[in-house]
């Protein structure tokens, strides 16, 4: 029995599930912008984006490829509205 369609399935459903779970950090990201570690979600931003570009020139999966791009999206997402949002505050309590 060949499994590889069901892992596919299952991967692309933890990809799907795993970026919407971004959703809820990037609201309190917004909300308590200086509660973010900017030096985390840029790691995270990076390796997502190395991952992707694993993916795509090494592995040369497209499955794979996607989900990390739904990493990179959410990572890259957050780090952006932390440091928008930081910057902001940091003027208001200035």
């Amino acid at each position: 029995m060949d499994l590889r369609p069901i892992a596919q399935v299952l991967f692309g459903i933890d990809g799907i599930l795993n970026t919407a779970l971004y959703v809820p950090q990037m609201v309190r990201t917004w909300k308590v912008p200086q509660g973010t570690s900017l030096s985390t979600w840029g790691f995270w931003t990076l390796t997502s984006a190395d991952g992707v570009f694993y993916a795509v020139v090494a592995a040369r999966n497209l499955e794979l490829a996607l989900v990390l791009g739904g990493n990179l999206l959410g990572c890259s997402t957050i780090f952006a509205i932390a440091v928008l949002r930081q910057r902001r505050w940091k003027r208001k309590t200035a």
